[in-house]
């Protein structure tokens, strides 16, 4: 299990390397995170 700070960060890295601003970039963000939670990657949640 991936701490859940470290779970934002690294989504936040990826969406900030693919390019994505502002709320497109917090969406994404949101998004891997609630993905994460959802398959048991994460302890975001």
């Amino acid at each position: 299990m991936t701490p859940a700070w470290t779970t934002f960060i690294a989504a936040a890295e990826r969406c900030r390397n693919d390019g994505l601003k502002g709320a497109d970039r917090l969406d994404a963000v949101m998004t891997e995170i609630a993905e994460r939670s959802r398959s048991g990657v994460s302890d975001w949640g």
